[in-house]
């Protein structure tokens, strides 16, 4: 079996390449021999890992390398939550953000098998509702979410999938959808959206009959015994969940702290799973041999997850020569460069990220769990794992610490933040409504102008007065990577009655297909 399986991926690889076959092939890195003095290679490791956590202030990573059915290399470093005593173990959970859509793929694949969905099914025929709501988006098939191939801009609605945890559901995700124009949503061919996965996981629910999280428990966790789970666990459980950070200054600060319990949210299926790196060593080896897992997958399953879909994304050397060859399958990205062909997938949430590889032709893989948004460290890890596969010095990385995600007001807006003049102050207190977002009430709270969304608590700000707008919002969580402008668009006997949101910056948090009108007043006491 693992015959066919080489041969099918090598005539991936081959419709990949194209005509640079020969280029790449003559650059391919040989395969790490299985006596190698596995000690000595260890031991360097350990060092990096230590020097490189030293270097960016990385409070705790677990890596795991596997070569074939065998784990080769496992470490499990640092502390869930900086300050405190709780040490990173093997059964450490980590938010493996996108890295969960591998997984809600497989879900969907499952389905496939089952007979309750097809890859080309319109999602009208599963989400009725969609009909009323967005016909463009009701005639998209299961593959062009699948595959980021939808052409339309959705993540215009991703504020309601973060910050977690929030109160939104489908219900809501679909009135966003009916409010979207025409002009919003148009993009390019290949769009990466997180809320495609969320529909992804509506589709699992409905066809299923089970919530997104109790079938990937039930029908993908189990069989392969990984350490997972979407909802419904507790920050106390055995091991510990690892606690999101930030690097700001070269310090680690814990951000977004879990409290009690942990449940499903909208974003589930798009970068909601946590796991442990046991479990992430079980998906490699999956990802290598699914016939030697208890898992059954179909062949013509499996060949679907992981054939190119998207157009290719290609990065040439100085002589024009292709080093890179990226497209994306059924939630898997598929990647040919100087180290051969390869499956991988980033993660990253707000102060955690995640990557995990497989190399087919070795049959071997790793994968990297951080509770710490640091990309250029991620970057120097993998690097060095990469380096680990190939039996290679990795190459020279920066030594500069990351500095993270831009903390909220500072590098966007001037220091000085004085309130609002007294006009303007009365003119805008009151409550808002959006129509798919919900409630926003501006208002005063202990002698603050402070904004707040009533269904997700995370989304709370000082309105003030700033160099670069009349009228701005400094978020209060770091995680929220812009702050916003307020665009007042009408007034009436001197209330103001309807404001959008634009963020300052370039933002993973785009605001502006919110459209906030006048419901109420502020209470009394604030």
């Amino acid at each position: 079996m693992n015959a066919i399986r080489r041969v099918r991926h090598l005539q991936i690889l081959r419709a990949l390449l194209l005509a640079t076959t020969a280029t790449l092939a003559s650059a391919n890195l040989h395969a790490v021999e299985p006596r190698d003095p596995g000690a000595s290679r260890a031991e360097r490791m350990d060092r990096e890992l230590s020097a490189i956590m030293a270097r960016a202030a990385l409070p705790g990573l677990a890596v795991v390398v596997v070569d074939g059915q065998r784990v080769t290399y496992q470490r499990a470093l640092g502390v869930t939550e900086i300050r405190q005593n709780q040490p990173v173990t093997v059964h450490t959970r980590f938010k493996i953000g996108s890295i969960s859509k591998p997984i809600s793929a497989l879900a969907i694949g499952l389905l496939v098998q089952d007979r309750k969905l097809g890859w080309e099914d319109r999602l009208v025929a599963h989400i009725p509702e969609l009909a009323h709501a967005n016909p463009r988006v009701a005639r998209l098939t299961i593959t062009q979410l699948l595959s980021h191939t939808t052409e339309l801009n959705l993540d215009l609605l991703e504020p309601l999938l973060w910050p977690q945890p929030n109160t939104f559901h489908t219900s809501d995700l679909i009135a966003g959808l009916a409010a979207l124009s025409e002009r919003d949503m148009s993009a390019e061919a290949f769009r990466y959206s997180n809320v495609n996965y969320a529909l992804v996981g509506e589709l699992v629910r409905r066809a299923s009959g089970r919530s997104y999280g109790k079938f990937v428990e039930q029908r993908i966790f189990k069989p392969l015994g990984m350490n997972c789970a979407v909802g419904g666990f507790d920050r106390s459980a055995p091991g510990g969940l690892a606690q999101p950070h930030l690097i700001k200054f070269g310090v680690a600060e814990a951000i977004r702290r879990d409290q009690g319990i942990v449940n499903e949210g909208l974003d589930a299926a798009a970068g909601g799973i946590r796991c442990d790196i046991r479990a992430m060593a079980k998906w490699l080896r999956f990802q290598l041999n699914p016939r030697d897992s208890r898992l059954a997958v179909d062949g013509a399953v499996w060949d679907a997850l992981h054939t190119a879909l998207a157009s290719p994304r290609l990065a040439f050397d100085a002589s024009a020569r292709p080093l890179v060859i990226e497209r994306y399958g059924r939630g898997i990205q598929i990647v040919s460069d100087a180290t051969g062909l390869r499956f991988d997938h980033y993660g990253g949430v707000a102060g955690s990220m995640a990557y995990f590889a497989v190399y087919p032709g070795r049959n071997a893989g790793f994968a990297l769990l951080m509770n710490a948004s640091a990309a250029s460290a991620r970057t120097e890890l993998i690097d060095q794992l990469h380096a680990w596969m190939a039996n290679q010095p990795a190459p020279a990385a920066p030594r500069l610490p990351d500095t993270g995600t831009t903390v909220a007001g500072v590098g966007t807006l001037l220091p000085t933040r004085p309130p609002l003049d007294a006009a303007a102050e009365q003119s805008l207190l009151g409550h808002y409504r959006d129509p798919w977002f919900g409630e926003m009430r501006i208002c005063k709270t202990s002698g603050r102008t402070e904004i707040t969304s009533m269904r997700s608590p995370r989304f709370v700000g000082d309105v003030v007065q700033t160099a670069k707008s009349p009228i701005a919002v400094l978020w209060r969580d770091p995680a929220i990577d812009s702050d916003a402008v307020i665009r007042t668009q009408s007034s009436r006997d001197g209330k103001i009655e309807r404001f959008v949101l634009d963020p300052l910056d370039v933002s993973d948090f785009d605001f502006s297909a919110m459209r906030f009108t006048r419901v109420g007043e502020c209470e009394a006491n604030n």
